[in-house]
Protein backbone atom coordinates (compact mmCIF):
# COMPACT_ATOMS: atom_id res chain seq x y z
CA UNK A 1 0.00 0.00 0.00
CA UNK A 2 2.79 2.42 0.97
CA UNK A 3 4.35 1.30 -2.77
CA UNK A 4 1.21 2.34 -4.37
CA UNK A 5 0.92 5.99 -2.69
CA UNK A 6 4.96 6.31 -2.97
CA UNK A 7 3.80 5.35 -7.04
CA UNK A 8 0.96 7.24 -7.68
CA UNK A 9 0.57 10.16 -4.87
CA UNK A 10 -2.88 8.77 -3.46
CA UNK A 11 -5.18 5.83 -2.95
CA UNK A 12 -8.81 5.72 -3.80
CA UNK A 13 -10.12 2.04 -4.10
CA UNK A 14 -9.50 -1.22 -1.65
CA UNK A 15 -10.49 -4.45 -3.21
CA UNK A 16 -9.86 -6.98 -1.23
CA UNK A 17 -9.94 -9.82 -3.44
CA UNK A 18 -7.86 -12.70 -2.07
CA UNK A 19 -8.90 -16.01 -0.37
CA UNK A 20 -8.72 -19.09 -0.05
CA UNK A 21 -10.93 -22.28 -0.20
CA UNK A 22 -10.30 -25.28 2.57
CA UNK A 23 -10.38 -28.99 1.10
CA UNK A 24 -14.32 -29.81 1.01
CA UNK A 25 -15.62 -31.93 3.28
CA UNK A 26 -19.50 -32.20 3.82
CA UNK A 27 -19.22 -33.84 7.30
CA UNK A 28 -18.32 -31.60 9.71
CA UNK A 29 -16.46 -34.22 12.03
CA UNK A 30 -14.13 -34.84 8.94
CA UNK A 31 -13.08 -31.13 9.14
CA UNK A 32 -9.73 -30.33 10.49
CA UNK A 33 -8.58 -27.86 12.85
CA UNK A 34 -5.52 -26.44 11.09
CA UNK A 35 -7.55 -26.64 7.40
CA UNK A 36 -9.86 -23.57 9.36
CA UNK A 37 -7.41 -21.97 10.71
CA UNK A 38 -5.49 -21.27 8.00
CA UNK A 39 -9.05 -20.24 5.92
CA UNK A 40 -9.88 -18.15 8.55
CA UNK A 41 -6.32 -16.36 8.48
CA UNK A 42 -6.07 -15.18 4.68
CA UNK A 43 -10.19 -14.98 4.68
CA UNK A 44 -11.23 -12.59 7.94
CA UNK A 45 -7.81 -11.41 9.17
CA UNK A 46 -6.57 -10.61 5.73
CA UNK A 47 -9.50 -8.20 4.94
CA UNK A 48 -9.17 -6.86 8.17
CA UNK A 49 -5.69 -5.46 7.72
CA UNK A 50 -6.66 -4.44 3.69
CA UNK A 51 -9.06 -2.19 5.60
CA UNK A 52 -6.75 -1.10 8.40
CA UNK A 53 -4.50 0.20 5.60
CA UNK A 54 -6.36 1.72 3.75
CA UNK A 55 -8.24 3.35 5.90
CA UNK A 56 -4.56 5.02 7.58
CA UNK A 57 -4.05 6.81 4.04
CA UNK A 58 -8.00 7.11 2.91
CA UNK A 59 -8.97 9.19 5.98
CA UNK A 60 -6.76 11.78 6.09
CA UNK A 61 -7.20 12.18 2.19
CA UNK A 62 -11.08 11.78 2.12
CA UNK A 63 -10.86 8.88 -0.38
CA UNK A 64 -13.64 7.56 -1.91
CA UNK A 65 -14.29 3.84 -1.66
CA UNK A 66 -13.27 0.59 0.01
CA UNK A 67 -14.31 -2.96 -1.53
CA UNK A 68 -14.49 -6.01 0.31
CA UNK A 69 -15.47 -9.09 -2.61
CA UNK A 70 -15.94 -12.23 -1.17
CA UNK A 71 -16.98 -15.78 -2.27
CA UNK A 72 -20.47 -17.14 -3.07
CA UNK A 73 -20.61 -19.13 0.28
CA UNK A 74 -21.90 -16.63 2.39
CA UNK A 75 -23.12 -18.33 4.71
CA UNK A 76 -19.92 -19.54 6.27
CA UNK A 77 -18.44 -18.43 8.91
CA UNK A 78 -15.50 -16.41 7.55
CA UNK A 79 -17.97 -14.81 5.07
CA UNK A 80 -20.41 -13.84 7.69
CA UNK A 81 -17.79 -12.47 9.81
CA UNK A 82 -16.58 -10.55 6.82
CA UNK A 83 -20.01 -9.09 6.45
CA UNK A 84 -20.14 -7.48 9.68
CA UNK A 85 -16.71 -5.87 9.23
CA UNK A 86 -18.00 -4.30 6.13
CA UNK A 87 -20.53 -3.13 8.22
CA UNK A 88 -18.37 -2.35 11.43
CA UNK A 89 -16.26 -0.14 8.76
CA UNK A 90 -19.26 1.42 6.62
CA UNK A 91 -20.20 3.03 10.36
CA UNK A 92 -16.71 4.06 11.57
CA UNK A 93 -15.38 5.78 8.39
CA UNK A 94 -18.55 7.97 7.27
CA UNK A 95 -17.57 10.95 9.01
CA UNK A 96 -14.50 10.74 6.45
CA UNK A 97 -16.84 10.17 3.36
CA UNK A 98 -15.32 6.80 2.67
CA UNK A 99 -17.54 4.17 1.65
CA UNK A 100 -17.18 0.57 2.68
CA UNK A 101 -19.19 -2.23 0.11
CA UNK A 102 -19.65 -5.94 0.58
CA UNK A 103 -19.90 -7.79 -2.96
CA UNK A 104 -20.64 -11.05 -4.38
CA UNK A 105 -18.81 -12.93 -6.94
CA UNK A 106 -22.04 -12.66 -9.25
CA UNK A 107 -21.65 -8.89 -9.35
CA UNK A 108 -19.74 -6.55 -11.93
CA UNK A 109 -17.17 -5.19 -9.85
CA UNK A 110 -16.16 -2.55 -12.40
CA UNK A 111 -20.18 -1.48 -12.52
CA UNK A 112 -19.99 -1.48 -8.95
CA UNK A 113 -16.58 0.71 -8.95
CA UNK A 114 -16.90 3.01 -11.86
CA UNK A 115 -20.71 2.95 -12.58
CA UNK A 116 -22.96 2.55 -9.62
CA UNK A 117 -25.85 4.16 -9.61
CA UNK A 118 -25.40 6.07 -6.21
CA UNK A 119 -22.67 8.26 -4.44
CA UNK A 120 -24.38 6.53 -1.57
CA UNK A 121 -23.61 3.23 -2.09
CA UNK A 122 -19.96 3.41 -4.16
CA UNK A 123 -17.88 6.19 -5.93
CA UNK A 124 -18.96 9.75 -6.22
CA UNK A 125 -20.68 9.42 -9.84
CA UNK A 126 -20.29 12.22 -12.31
CA UNK A 127 -24.02 14.32 -13.14
CA UNK A 128 -26.14 11.62 -15.47
CA UNK A 129 -25.77 13.98 -18.47
CA UNK A 130 -21.86 13.43 -18.49
CA UNK A 131 -22.08 9.82 -17.49
CA UNK A 132 -24.34 9.57 -20.89
CA UNK A 133 -22.02 11.06 -22.70
CA UNK A 134 -18.76 9.65 -21.77
CA UNK A 135 -20.14 5.86 -22.17
CA UNK A 136 -22.39 4.45 -24.07
CA UNK A 137 -26.20 5.23 -22.99
CA UNK A 138 -27.10 2.25 -20.96
CA UNK A 139 -30.75 2.29 -22.28
CA UNK A 140 -30.60 2.46 -25.79
CA UNK A 141 -33.29 1.45 -28.05
CA UNK A 142 -35.47 0.17 -24.25
CA UNK A 143 -39.27 1.25 -23.28
CA UNK A 144 -39.85 2.32 -20.11
CA UNK A 145 -43.17 2.23 -17.62
CA UNK A 146 -42.61 4.46 -14.76
CA UNK A 147 -45.67 4.86 -11.77
CA UNK A 148 -45.60 8.39 -10.24
CA UNK A 149 -43.27 9.66 -13.36
CA UNK A 150 -44.83 13.07 -13.06
CA UNK A 151 -42.80 14.07 -9.93
CA UNK A 152 -40.26 13.48 -7.52
CA UNK A 153 -37.73 10.21 -8.09
CA UNK A 154 -40.26 9.23 -10.45
CA UNK A 155 -39.68 12.18 -13.03
CA UNK A 156 -35.80 11.89 -12.24
CA UNK A 157 -36.33 8.32 -13.32
CA UNK A 158 -37.85 9.89 -16.79
CA UNK A 159 -35.18 11.83 -17.39
CA UNK A 160 -32.28 9.99 -16.81
CA UNK A 161 -34.07 7.48 -18.56
CA UNK A 162 -33.69 9.21 -21.74
CA UNK A 163 -30.81 10.88 -21.41
CA UNK A 164 -29.64 6.90 -21.64
CA UNK A 165 -31.53 6.44 -24.72
CA UNK A 166 -35.20 5.25 -23.40
CA UNK A 167 -38.45 5.93 -24.67
CA UNK A 168 -40.55 6.73 -21.26
CA UNK A 169 -44.14 6.26 -20.48
CA UNK A 170 -45.32 8.54 -17.94
CA UNK A 171 -47.63 7.30 -15.50
CA UNK A 172 -49.44 9.36 -13.05
CA UNK A 173 -52.46 11.24 -11.92
CA UNK A 174 -50.59 14.15 -11.82
CA UNK A 175 -52.18 15.50 -15.13
CA UNK A 176 -51.07 19.02 -15.30
CA UNK A 177 -46.93 17.87 -14.34
CA UNK A 178 -47.17 15.33 -16.50
CA UNK A 179 -47.81 16.98 -19.55
CA UNK A 180 -44.67 18.93 -18.00
CA UNK A 181 -42.46 16.24 -18.13
CA UNK A 182 -43.45 15.38 -21.43
CA UNK A 183 -42.58 18.56 -22.85
CA UNK A 184 -39.31 18.85 -20.95
CA UNK A 185 -37.93 15.84 -22.57
CA UNK A 186 -39.94 15.67 -25.92
CA UNK A 187 -42.57 13.98 -27.26
CA UNK A 188 -40.48 11.97 -29.40
CA UNK A 189 -38.81 10.12 -26.62
CA UNK A 190 -41.79 10.22 -23.91
CA UNK A 191 -45.90 10.00 -23.39
CA UNK A 192 -48.65 10.49 -20.44
CA UNK A 193 -51.13 8.46 -19.50
CA UNK A 194 -53.39 9.08 -16.74
CA UNK A 195 -53.27 5.94 -14.11
CA UNK A 196 -54.21 5.21 -10.95
CA UNK A 197 -52.09 2.50 -10.22
CA UNK A 198 -54.70 1.01 -7.66
CA UNK A 199 -56.95 0.56 -10.41
CA UNK A 200 -56.40 -2.39 -12.35
CA UNK A 201 -57.95 -1.14 -15.64
CA UNK A 202 -55.90 2.20 -15.48
CA UNK A 203 -52.38 -0.41 -14.97
CA UNK A 204 -53.86 -2.16 -17.80
CA UNK A 205 -54.32 0.56 -20.40
CA UNK A 206 -51.08 1.93 -19.80
CA UNK A 207 -49.20 -1.09 -20.33
CA UNK A 208 -51.28 -1.33 -23.11
CA UNK A 209 -50.42 2.43 -24.38
CA UNK A 210 -46.91 1.82 -24.19
CA UNK A 211 -47.32 -1.59 -26.61
CA UNK A 212 -49.30 0.21 -29.06
CA UNK A 213 -46.95 2.89 -29.03
CA UNK A 214 -43.37 1.84 -29.07
CA UNK A 215 -44.24 -1.97 -29.60
CA UNK A 216 -43.01 -3.48 -26.62
CA UNK A 217 -42.40 -2.98 -22.65
CA UNK A 218 -38.92 -3.66 -20.97
CA UNK A 219 -38.45 -2.11 -18.00
CA UNK A 220 -41.75 -1.41 -15.33
CA UNK A 221 -40.68 0.77 -12.95
CA UNK A 222 -43.51 0.87 -10.17
CA UNK A 223 -42.65 4.22 -8.14
CA UNK A 224 -46.09 5.30 -7.38
CA UNK A 225 -46.71 5.73 -3.49
CA UNK A 226 -48.22 7.50 -1.02
CA UNK A 227 -47.80 7.48 2.87
CA UNK A 228 -50.82 8.20 5.74
CA UNK A 229 -50.74 10.42 8.71
CA UNK A 230 -47.62 9.58 11.45
CA UNK A 231 -49.65 8.13 14.15
CA UNK A 232 -47.53 6.21 16.43
CA UNK A 233 -50.08 4.43 18.64
CA UNK A 234 -52.01 1.80 16.69
CA UNK A 235 -54.98 2.95 18.96
CA UNK A 236 -55.28 5.69 16.79
CA UNK A 237 -54.91 4.72 13.41
CA UNK A 238 -57.94 4.31 11.16
CA UNK A 239 -58.70 1.76 9.10
CA UNK A 240 -59.42 3.53 5.92
CA UNK A 241 -55.95 5.12 6.25
CA UNK A 242 -54.43 1.55 6.14
CA UNK A 243 -56.50 0.88 3.39
CA UNK A 244 -55.91 3.75 1.06
CA UNK A 245 -51.92 3.31 1.34
CA UNK A 246 -52.47 -0.97 0.56
CA UNK A 247 -54.71 0.05 -2.49
CA UNK A 248 -51.44 2.44 -3.64
CA UNK A 249 -48.37 0.63 -2.28
CA UNK A 250 -49.01 -2.78 -2.55
CA UNK A 251 -52.33 -3.18 -4.69
CA UNK A 252 -51.03 -0.70 -7.25
CA UNK A 253 -47.22 -2.64 -6.89
CA UNK A 254 -49.18 -5.88 -7.61
CA UNK A 255 -51.02 -4.84 -10.55
CA UNK A 256 -48.04 -2.95 -12.11
CA UNK A 257 -45.50 -6.49 -12.02
CA UNK A 258 -48.81 -8.42 -13.04
CA UNK A 259 -49.33 -6.85 -16.21
CA UNK A 260 -45.95 -5.85 -16.83
CA UNK A 261 -45.21 -9.67 -16.22
CA UNK A 262 -48.32 -10.13 -19.34
CA UNK A 263 -46.55 -8.39 -22.04
CA UNK A 264 -42.57 -9.84 -20.90
CA UNK A 265 -43.73 -13.30 -20.22
CA UNK A 266 -44.25 -14.08 -24.30
CA UNK A 267 -40.74 -11.97 -24.92
CA UNK A 268 -38.95 -13.61 -22.30
CA UNK A 269 -37.26 -10.91 -21.16
CA UNK A 270 -37.99 -7.54 -19.21
CA UNK A 271 -37.24 -5.82 -15.88
CA UNK A 272 -39.68 -4.38 -13.23
CA UNK A 273 -38.16 -1.92 -10.25
CA UNK A 274 -40.07 -0.99 -7.22
CA UNK A 275 -39.47 1.94 -5.03
CA UNK A 276 -39.41 0.47 -1.81
CA UNK A 277 -38.23 1.87 1.51
CA UNK A 278 -35.86 1.50 4.49
CA UNK A 279 -38.73 1.01 6.41
CA UNK A 280 -38.56 -2.20 3.65
CA UNK A 281 -36.40 -3.50 6.64
CA UNK A 282 -36.16 -1.51 9.64
CA UNK A 283 -38.79 -0.66 11.69
CA UNK A 284 -40.39 2.69 13.88
CA UNK A 285 -39.51 5.17 10.87
CA UNK A 286 -42.36 5.50 9.91
CA UNK A 287 -46.60 4.93 9.84
CA UNK A 288 -47.85 1.51 10.75
CA UNK A 289 -49.28 1.48 7.41
CA UNK A 290 -46.44 2.55 5.25
CA UNK A 291 -43.71 0.03 6.94
CA UNK A 292 -46.37 -2.51 6.47
CA UNK A 293 -46.84 -1.60 3.00
CA UNK A 294 -42.66 -1.44 2.01
CA UNK A 295 -41.92 -4.97 4.16
CA UNK A 296 -45.37 -6.19 1.59
CA UNK A 297 -43.71 -4.91 -1.53
CA UNK A 298 -40.21 -6.66 -0.85
CA UNK A 299 -41.95 -9.92 -0.31
CA UNK A 300 -43.86 -9.27 -3.08
CA UNK A 301 -40.49 -8.37 -5.31
CA UNK A 302 -38.66 -11.66 -4.04
CA UNK A 303 -41.69 -13.82 -4.80
CA UNK A 304 -42.32 -12.23 -8.42
CA UNK A 305 -38.25 -12.57 -9.06
CA UNK A 306 -38.45 -16.25 -8.29
CA UNK A 307 -41.65 -17.02 -10.56
CA UNK A 308 -40.64 -14.89 -13.69
CA UNK A 309 -36.49 -16.06 -13.70
CA UNK A 310 -37.50 -18.83 -15.93
CA UNK A 311 -39.01 -16.46 -18.38
CA UNK A 312 -35.60 -13.94 -18.23
CA UNK A 313 -37.29 -11.35 -16.14
CA UNK A 314 -35.23 -9.79 -13.39
CA UNK A 315 -37.43 -8.32 -10.47
CA UNK A 316 -35.65 -6.05 -8.06
CA UNK A 317 -36.61 -3.25 -5.50
CA UNK A 318 -34.89 -0.05 -4.29
CA UNK A 319 -34.68 0.91 -0.94
CA UNK A 320 -33.97 5.19 -0.28
CA UNK A 321 -33.74 6.64 3.07
CA UNK A 322 -34.88 10.13 3.05
CA UNK A 323 -35.24 11.96 -0.11
CA UNK A 324 -36.85 15.64 -0.16
CA UNK A 325 -39.48 15.11 -3.03
CA UNK A 326 -42.74 16.62 -2.55
CA UNK A 327 -44.03 13.26 -0.92
CA UNK A 328 -41.19 13.61 1.46
CA UNK A 329 -41.38 17.15 2.27
CA UNK A 330 -45.39 17.11 2.80
CA UNK A 331 -44.46 13.99 4.90
CA UNK A 332 -41.89 16.09 7.45
CA UNK A 333 -44.41 19.16 7.07
CA UNK A 334 -41.48 21.73 5.29
CA UNK A 335 -41.73 23.28 2.20
CA UNK A 336 -37.99 23.80 0.94
CA UNK A 337 -35.41 21.07 -0.06
CA UNK A 338 -32.56 22.71 1.87
CA UNK A 339 -35.20 22.32 5.16
CA UNK A 340 -35.76 18.54 4.61
CA UNK A 341 -31.93 17.63 3.83
CA UNK A 342 -31.03 19.74 6.85
CA UNK A 343 -32.88 17.67 9.42
CA UNK A 344 -32.25 14.39 7.22
CA UNK A 345 -28.51 15.13 7.14
CA UNK A 346 -28.64 15.99 10.98
CA UNK A 347 -29.71 11.84 11.64
CA UNK A 348 -27.30 10.48 8.19
CA UNK A 349 -24.57 7.78 9.04
CA UNK A 350 -22.62 8.76 5.93
CA UNK A 351 -21.28 12.46 5.89
CA UNK A 352 -20.29 15.07 3.75
CA UNK A 353 -22.93 13.95 0.80
CA UNK A 354 -26.54 14.39 0.73
CA UNK A 355 -29.28 11.95 -0.57
CA UNK A 356 -30.80 13.27 -3.90
CA UNK A 357 -33.60 12.13 -6.01
CA UNK A 358 -30.99 12.00 -8.92
CA UNK A 359 -29.33 8.98 -6.74
CA UNK A 360 -31.85 6.94 -6.46
CA UNK A 361 -32.85 7.61 -10.36
CA UNK A 362 -29.29 6.36 -11.13
CA UNK A 363 -29.43 3.15 -8.79
CA UNK A 364 -33.07 2.47 -11.01
CA UNK A 365 -31.10 3.02 -14.29
CA UNK A 366 -28.28 0.29 -13.01
CA UNK A 367 -31.12 -2.53 -12.16
CA UNK A 368 -32.58 -1.54 -15.71
CA UNK A 369 -29.59 -1.54 -17.63
CA UNK A 370 -27.59 -4.62 -19.38
CA UNK A 371 -24.91 -4.10 -16.42
CA UNK A 372 -27.33 -5.59 -13.82
CA UNK A 373 -28.41 -8.39 -16.13
CA UNK A 374 -27.32 -11.27 -13.61
CA UNK A 375 -29.12 -9.04 -10.43
CA UNK A 376 -32.34 -10.20 -9.30
CA UNK A 377 -34.66 -10.56 -6.16
CA UNK A 378 -32.51 -7.86 -4.60
CA UNK A 379 -33.00 -5.01 -2.12
CA UNK A 380 -30.90 -2.46 -3.00
CA UNK A 381 -30.33 -0.29 -0.37
CA UNK A 382 -29.24 3.99 -0.95
CA UNK A 383 -29.50 4.75 2.73
CA UNK A 384 -25.39 5.79 3.22
CA UNK A 385 -25.27 2.81 6.10
CA UNK A 386 -28.23 3.89 8.33
CA UNK A 387 -29.97 0.79 8.14
CA UNK A 388 -26.75 -1.10 9.57
CA UNK A 389 -26.60 1.61 12.55
CA UNK A 390 -28.15 0.23 15.95
CA UNK A 391 -30.39 3.83 16.82
CA UNK A 392 -32.10 4.88 13.27
CA UNK A 393 -33.65 7.53 12.71
CA UNK A 394 -37.08 7.30 13.87
CA UNK A 395 -40.46 9.35 12.53
CA UNK A 396 -43.23 7.95 14.68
Amino acid sequence: MDKRIATYGKFDIMFKNASTFDPSKPQFFDNIKSDLEHFFAINVPGAFLGMKHAARVMVPAGAYAMVVLVQPHMLTLPQRMLLGLTKNQAIELRQCGILSQFSFVIINIYNLLEFHPTQFISVKMASTDLLATATTRRLEGKVALITGGASGIGEHSARIFVQHGAKVVIADIQDELGHIVVEALGKSNSIYVHCDVSNEDHVKDAVDKAISTYGKLDIMYNNAGIIDPGKPRILDNLKSDFERVFAVNVIGGFLGMKHAARVMVPAKSGCIISTCSLCSERAGQASHAYTASKHAILGLTKNMAVELGQFGIRVNCLSPSGVATPFGKNTLGVEKDEEFEAFLNSFANLKGVTLRTEDVANAALYLASDEAKYISGQNLFIDGALGNVCSPLKMV
